[in-house]
């Protein structure tokens, strides 16, 4: 997911694209030609002005806005759209089709006592 956000659609760095090429060029490289390389690219415009406003609607788009509140101040601190894109998709709400509850301490286990009978 990775690779699609900054590359596009293309097999270079195990991108789901197909193969457009049997070599790609460095990853940072200045030779990195995305029209050659790639075969298509994300594009998304947000229609709100602030960091929330921009979190929730990747939210609402990618997770259907099951996102945590902890996870959106850490994704609105982010910088720029692009990290924010891949903040949400390494998040637990983009994997899952279910709200995430947060993690319960597990309770100690009670040791049951050994009868006598064989």
């Amino acid at each position: 997911m990775f690779s699609l956000v900054d590359l596009g659609l293309t097999n270079c760095y195990g991108g789901f694209g197909e193969t457009t090429s049997w070599w790609c060029a460095g990853y940072n490289d200045q030779n990195w030609n995305s029209d050659k390389y790639s075969q298509g690219f994300l594009g998304f415009s947000p229609v709100g002005v602030t960091p929330s406003d921009v979190v929730d609607e990747l939210a609402m788009l990618l997770t259907e806005g099951r996102l945590s509140a902890a996870s959106h101040n850490l994704i609105r601190e982010s910088d720029g759209k692009e990290a924010a894109l891949k903040l949400i998709v390494a998040t637990l709400e983009f994997h899952s089709t279910r709200v995430v509850t947060p993690l319960k301490m597990r309770p100690n286990m009670v040791i049951p006592q050994p009868s006598d009978t064989p």
